[in-house]
């Protein structure tokens, strides 16, 4: 069973569980990079949206059996994941990039430029 961080918050409408999955946030000099553990999430099945300030994650594990063989007995079940954050800084939203590798979600979230901080030159008069 993947670990989550506060247990599982329902069930999804296929009747299986929704998680909340574990993530680690890193601010960085020019934006905020988050990184959520959704193993057996594939990138079709991974649901990204941005409301304002409002980050919102979704995905759902599928549980098959490879190509030509049948499953015998499986631990793993299927599931949806699902983790919302509240970003503190306004984000260039055209500019995230998103990757799955090894079951772990990578978000790179660029800040907005508007948002930026800048010099501003004092004129004298």
């Amino acid at each position: 069973m993947p670990r989550v961080s506060q247990g599982h918050m329902g069930e999804s409408d296929r009747g299986g569980p929704v998680l909340r999955p574990l993530a680690d946030i890193v601010e960085t000099h020019n934006g905020v990079s988050v990184q959520i553990e959704m193993p057996g999430v594939s990138p079709e099945d991974t649901d990204i949206s941005i409301d304002g300030r409002m980050l919102t994650v979704r995905g759902r594990s599928r549980v098959k059996a490879p190509e030509g063989y049948q499953m015998v007995h499986a631990e793993y079940e299927a599931c949806d994941y699902e983790r919302s954050f509240a970003l503190g800084q306004d984000v260039d939203d055209a500019s995230i990039a998103a990757e799955m590798r090894d079951g772990v979600l990578t978000l790179l979230l660029p800040q907005s430029t508007a948002a930026r901080p800048r010099k501003v030159e004092v004129k004298s008069g």
